[in-house]
């Protein structure tokens, strides 16, 4: 079983030609899955035209949101981009949205969320609470600007927390999985936690890079082996602790203009993952 996942692909026009290479790398690799975790393009046009792309590859495809692709444009709200916008494309390119649905295949289940940030990444060294990061987001953040939903940050990221767990809790009691990949926009882990000492603005944005609420939960599996996450574009590389079982932590470097993706590969046990640049 080979899985295939990228992120951070923000497809725009001038994109095109080095994604249509990523994708060609990927379709070369005889993936069983290829997950695309979030930010995926850039205005819907983006997001539906990265979707295409991924269409050339003859494997199931599963999608998730990333904070790019709901920002409000274009006529249309987050609310929109989320509860119908994005997964309407998802559909209608023949993929599977993630946040509603598992994959399951030869005892290996994926599970993925948006993992919405909840401010509980903050620095600790730097002296704003919840609320003055909610005021003050769009100083900080194009978030703050170009998301208009109704609900708070904590409020969202605890309403599609919830349902994520829920999603994880049905893998976990399902005995044709033996093993569970989890992917995520946002990291999950303290380990994926980047600090940049003497870069304020990166330290004060640390707050809006990560939803450590989730981790917890995904610690407590007994079957989740690796955790795929994106958004921050720093390559993380780490093992997690988990209740049960070592759990593999990786962070996808990618970024604008810099295809990266992670290639994992299963036997009984998770075999190897491995980080791949595009240049």
């Amino acid at each position: 079983m080979r899985v295939v996942v990228l992120s951070d692909t923000h497809y725009l026009p001038q994109y095109r030609t080095l994604l249509e290479k990523t994708v060609t790398e990927i379709a070369a690799l005889n993936p069983d899955c290829v997950i695309a975790a979030g930010d995926v393009g850039e205005r819907l046009m983006g997001f539906d035209a990265m979707l295409a792309l991924l269409s050339r590859l003859p494997c199931p495809r599963l999608i998730l949101a990333g904070n790019h692709d709901l920002w409000a444009r274009d006529g249309l709200s987050s609310q929109e981009l989320w509860e119908h916008e994005l997964p309407r494309l998802t559909h209608n390119h023949g993929a599977i949205w993630l946040e509603g649905a598992n994959w399951v295949s030869d005892g290996l289940g994926v599970c993925g969320t948006l993992a919405w940030y909840d401010y509980t990444g903050k620095d600790p060294a730097i002296n704003m609470t919840d609320a003055d990061y909610a005021s003050n987001k769009a100083q900080i953040v194009m978030d703050g600007s170009l998301i208009n939903w109704p609900w708070t940050d904590q409020a969202f990221a605890a309403q599609i927390g919830a349902a994520f767990s829920a999603r994880l809790a049905a893998l976990e009691a399902d005995p044709a999985v033996r093993e569970i990949l989890v992917v995520t926009h946002a990291p999950i882990f303290m380990e994926a936690v980047v600090r940049k000492p003497g870069n304020y603005a990166w330290n004060v944005g640390n707050a809006y890079f990560y939803n450590l609420t989730l981790g917890p939960t995904v610690s407590a599996s007994p079957k989740v082996s690796a955790v795929i996450s994106a958004h921050t574009h720093e390559g993380v590389i780490a093992t997690v602790a988990g209740i049960h079982r070592p759990i593999e932590l990786r962070v996808i470097p990618a970024d604008y203009g810099k295809p990266a993706y992670v290639v994992l590969d299963y036997t009984p046990s998770l075999s190897v993952i491995q980080i791949h640049h595009v240049t």
